[in-house]
């Protein structure tokens, strides 16, 4: 897959690629987590891992 991204130039433009870059991934995190055959509370011990 190619992903062609052109840089802001404005500092709002940045804020929101920042924000947009840090949503996509937080998704992924969800989905591979949702994936996993464990216990909703090692999950939630993985999400305090991942934050920390």
């Amino acid at each position: 897959m190619t992903a062609v991204v052109y840089m802001p130039t404005t500092e709002k433009g940045i804020e929101e690629l920042k924000r947009r870059t840090a949503q996509a991934h937080a998704k992924c995190v969800e989905y591979n987590l949702n994936k996993l055959n464990c216990p909703r509370k090692q999950k939630t011990e993985i999400i305090e891992y991942i934050k920390h």
